[in-house]
């Protein structure tokens, strides 16, 4: 082999191995792009969480506030109830 021949050989490898890092740098930018959308996707989706985790606590207080409410309600019953037994004893 000649060094001419070695050195289009070489020329050769050189074009493919910058088109390959061409390519590849392509890619990584893709990628990055990528990246930063599901990164925004992911704040945004901490922010509904954020706010879906308010609405629970919110939740949890109304329901703890009918659970009360309701044992109120049971304890008038009772006591109504009573009345009217003793009503009916007369």
């Amino acid at each position: 082999m000649t060094i001419d021949e070695r050195l289009d050989r070489l020329t050769d490898r050189h074009e493919a191995l910058t088109q390959s890092v061409e390519i590849l740098t392509l890619d990584v930018r893709a990628l990055a792009a990528k990246v930063d959308t599901l990164t925004g996707t992911v704040d945004t989706l901490a922010g509904a969480v954020d706010a879906l985790s308010g609405t629970v606590d919110a939740v949890v207080r109304v329901m703890e506030k009918t659970g009360s409410n309701i044992d109120a309600l049971v304890s008038i019953v009772t006591n109504h109830q009573q009345r009217l037994d003793r009503l009916e004893d007369i």
